[in-house]
């Protein structure tokens, strides 16, 4: 039976295992897991030190780190929490709940009550703001939460919740005015009129006087409850507790008397500003009023709509207004006004009322901003991966009967909430097809028609008919100038900068500015900008329209990103490779997207300029499989000289993926340098070492004039000297490479090759100089981010730990390089760190762990043709059925590596020890 994890950190903190306490003996142990809580995502482990040893030495406190992530590692759950050799990760995970991770957390007390770390003041610096952070959020919450029981009818159960919450905040008014109206509202004056006295003597004990104003006010909350006015939330509300408090905070600040929620049609702006105006209906003496503005006539101002709304009588000869703007002064009361896009040019109005009437505070929900000085913005998104599938999983309930999920359905969940990029309406009116569809259909037909998010209840809003009502209701809002940009922006992929965006549609900075103004384009964090998928898709449909336009904006868009990653591909080849990396990686989407475009135009020129950029990224980056499936879709559309330029790229993905033998058949005819060297490199990962030698020869001979390429195809022929045997011709090939990569300041080809030389002078048993190249190697590899590179180099260094006779740390290694290469995808690496694991848990004599990875090593090896690493495994077999007393086996098996004569020189002098030791025995 698996067991059940709970983290608790509101109160004393404590890891509750199946309900019992478990001891964290180490305070910063219990700190690093408090802040991974609360603190998502992944962590450089350099901060994470510094945070919780600020004053020790840098090596010492990551010593530490690696400790307490070792102890915290043995206590949690598996995979919860995940150490990659950077950083640090808690992970949500099934088996464990946290209560700072809830949308409704549970107050035990303050954050981490009673819990500190006296050395530490960066901590210290962080708890302090976090136990202020959480008294507001939880403030917020009991008000909310008193505010939906009430407007439910439960009065008891409010009355229960403030109670809960006055004794967590004892001397806070707000929770003291919600017991007194609620003992008021149920008959029981006598009661309130205890609690107020028993308020007031506690307000004199702390202060020595009680506030005459703020028991006045209590005073009158006894005599006339409030005059709220909201309509009923008829569910809880989910992943709102962040936005909800900062509101909440918002609204309370008297500098502030306008806040408007912005946000996209059905993002849910109108259900967080019903819960905010409930959490404040006690910090509002004269109530909280909602105003939907989408009842307003066209003859109707949102005057005649507020002086309907608050019932007021017009009595003599002066204005409407003025006998409003009379009836609302001294009243302190919150209006919430819905929906204000639809009378977007009334908003002056508003500044004449917050200026005449200076008690009052406005709420206002709008798909555009109401662009007033006066204006607080706040922009509500969509949830949060794990909110939106709470929301998802409680629509299923309310809309089907109960479902039995499997692993599909769960993976077609996620799917869903990511497609539909967390947005409330769009995840409720694709749970309501629960009735009728499972949701991994429900996830293939949005994939294929996202506008069968329709609503099928029949009280829906009519502007809430569908999604594609309410995007059109924004389209219908835009100025056709607008409507065109936005059309045209439809072109774009993920992120998009300002630069791009004039480029390719001509949009102004006013024009961009407008579309966020009216929530239908966002600005991220990067300072770029990006369309919510469904209304991208939305607006594509409008361009579809016009075919001409779509055509041009394509072309525009492809001859944009193509000319641009191929300027990229010199800054790949330099000193700072990382700069152009990064940047690539922001504008990845629209380079795949153009690439395509050109696949479909048959555009082979412009691939071919384009594709040594492509290839580097992609490496760096360990893409071997997208990488794969872009090349090869432009060899097919490409003709003559440029397809078998194309097809030596695509061949060397291939060999990254372990498909040697598709690779090799496709530069059968190859005649170019480029299309040698990577024929050489088949060559030689297959075992045809004298092929690989003559296809090198001529690659170098072709390459004269690419300095960059002959420094690779040394490299090559390097290693290939070393499987032969020849290790001074390697070490003057590989020193040549490394001087070649220096001169050209090539900064991933010196790593590279400085990794090789400390293979090879290791092998030559100078393990001190190998460790120098490694460290170097490594140092560049890892400034560059490359993840490829740094994979190789940690296997490497796995292997100097085997030929130490250091198992346990080469296992420990080659395990990390196992997760690493998997993750970017790399199959030699993969299989590589699985031949280093057999070998170190053979000599650790574990050997049932050692016979395992060599099953998966022989079936890469018979699948791929890797004949070099098939007979290094038998080798590494063999020396376990030797250690086993299978000697009969043993012996044979080297006998037979040996005859091959293929495998290297390391591997056959391995197998002839085994023969060798069996002789002398």
């Amino acid at each position: 039976m698996e067991r059940v994890f709970a983290l608790q950190l509101l109160g004393p903190p404590i890891l509750l295992v199946d309900g019992e306490p478990i001891v964290i003996k180490r305070r910063k142990a219990v700190a690093l897991l408090a802040y991974l809580a609360v603190e998502r995502g992944e962590h450089r482990r350099e901060q994470l030190a510094d945070l919780l040893w600020p004053d020790a030495d840098p090596s010492k406190a990551l010593s530490y780190m690696r400790r307490i992530v070792y102890a915290l590692n043995k206590i949690l759950p598996e995979d919860a929490l995940q150490s990659r050799r950077r950083t640090v990760q808690l992970c949500a995970h099934p088996q464990m709940t946290i209560d700072v991770r809830v949308d409704q957390p549970v107050a035990h007390g303050d954050f981490m009550a009673d819990f500190g770390l006296d050395d530490s003041a960066p901590f210290t610096d962080w708890l302090t703001e976090q136990r202020h952070q959480w008294r507001q959020t939880l403030n917020a919450q009991f008000a909310t939460q008193v505010a939906a029981l009430e407007n439910s009818g439960d009065l008891a159960g409010a009355l229960a919740q403030a109670e809960a919450w006055a004794a967590y905040e004892p001397l806070d008014a707000a929770p003291q005015a919600a017991t007194l109206r609620l003992y008021g509202a149920l008959g029981k004056p006598q009661i309130a009129q205890r609690r107020l006295q028993h308020y007031r003597e506690r307000l004199q004990e702390q202060d020595g006087d009680a506030p005459k104003e703020l028991l006045a006010r209590l005073e009158v909350t006894l005599r006339a409850p409030l005059q709220t006015r909201l309509p009923v939330l008829l569910s809880p509300i989910i992943g709102r507790s962040h936005p909800l408090k900062t509101i909440y905070t918002q609204l309370l600040d008297p500098n502030c008397r306008l806040v408007t929620l912005t946000g996209i049609g059905g993002v849910g702006k109108t259900t967080l500003a019903l819960a905010v105006g409930a959490a404040c209906r006690d910090q509002f003496r004269d109530g909280v009023q909602f105003v939907d503005l989408t009842t307003l006539s066209q003859q109707q101002s949102i005057i005649n709509l507020l002086i309907d709304t608050l019932e007021l009588q017009l009595i003599g000869r002066d204005p409407p207004e003025k006998q409003l703007f009379t009836y609302l002064n001294n009243r302190e009361n919150l209006l919430i006004l819905d929906n204000f896009e639809h009378v977007i040019e009334q908003a002056d109005w508003l500044t004449q009322l917050l200026r005449t009437v200076p008690t009052v505070t406005v709420l206002a929900t709008s798909r555009e901003r109401l662009n007033l000085r006066e204006e607080w913005l706040f922009t509500v998104a969509g949830l949060q991966k794990e909110d939106a599938q709470t929301l998802f999983l409680q629509q299923a309930q309310q809309n089907s009967e109960p479902l039995n999920l499997t692993e599909a359905d769960r993976a077609a969940i996620k799917d869903i909430c990511v497609r539909t990029e967390g947005l409330p309406m769009a995840i409720e009116l694709a749970a309501s097809w629960l009735r009728l569809l499972r949701p991994t259909e429900i996830a293939t037909e949005l994939t294929e028609k996202w506008d069968m998010l329709t609503n099928l209840h029949r009280n829906a809003p009519v502007r809430h008919h569908s999604l594609r009502t309410v995007f059109n209701g924004s389209w219908q809002l835009l100025q056709p100038d607008e409507q065109y940009l936005l059309a045209q922006l439809s072109v774009f992929w993920g992120t998009f900068d300002r630069h791009a965006a004039m480029q390719i549609t001509g949009a102004s900075l006013r024009s961009l500015a407008a579309l966020v103004d009216k929530s239908l384009l966002r600005r991220t964090e990067e300072g770029g900008y990006q369309l919510v998928m469904m209304v991208k898709e939305f607006s594509a449909e409008m361009l579809t329209q016009h075919v001409a336009e779509k055509t041009l904006v394509a072309s525009r868009h492809a001859a944009y990103y193509l000319d641009w990653l191929t300027r990229q591909a010199a800054i790949l080849r330099g000193a700072t490779p990382q700069v152009a990396v990064a940047a690539i990686q922001r504008r990845w989407a629209n380079i795949r997207h153009a690439w395509l475009w050109a696949v479909n135009q048959r555009d082979d020129e412009t691939l071919l300029l384009a594709a040594n950029a492509l290839l580097d990224f992609c490496e760096m980056r360990g893409l071997f499989v997208e990488a794969e499936r872009l090349f090869a879709a432009a060899v097919e559309v490409a003709k003559g000289q440029r397809q078998q330029q194309l097809a030596a790229l695509q061949a060397y993905q291939l060999a990254r993926l372990g498909q040697y033998g598709s690779g090799l058949k496709l530069l059968a005819q190859t005649e170019t340098a480029f299309g040698l060297w990577q024929r050489g490199y088949l060559h030689y990962l297959t075992g045809g070492y004298e092929s690989a030698e003559n296809d090198l020869a001529a690659a170098l001979e072709k390459a004269q004039n690419d300095a960059i390429l002959t420094a690779k195809i040394q490299n090559l022929l390097a290693i290939v000297s070393i499987t032969q045997g020849n290790a001074e011709r390697a070490r003057d090939l590989f020193e040549q490479s490394v001087s070649a990569g220096r001169h050209a300041n090539f900064a991933r080809h010196i790593a590279l090759t400085l990794h090789n030389l400390g293979n090879l002078t290791c092998m030559m048993g100078d393990f001190g100089q190998g460790q120098a190249h490694f460290e170097e190697a490594f140092q560049l590899a890892d400034q560059m981010a490359d993840r490829y590179v740094t994979g190789n180099i940690s296997l490497s260094l796995a292997q100097l730990a085997i030929l130490q006779g250091d198992f346990a740390t080469a296992v420990a290694r080659y395990e990390a390089c196992y997760v690493q290469h998997r993750e970017i995808g790399h199959q030699y690496g993969i299989a590589t760190a699985q031949l280093g694991l057999a070998r170190g848990y053979g000599n650790l004599r574990d050997y049932d762990l050692a016979r395992a990875h060599l099953s998966a090593v022989f079936t890469f090896a018979q699948e791929t043709g890797a004949t070099a690493m098939h007979l290094e495994g038998e080798v590494t077999l063999a020396e376990i059925e030797l250690a086993e007393g299978a000697v009969a086996q043993a012996v044979s098996r080297a006998q037979r590596v040996l005859a091959a004569g293929s495998a290297d020189s390391e591997v056959l002098a391995r197998a002839r020890v085994v023969v060798e030791e069996i002789s002398e025995k």
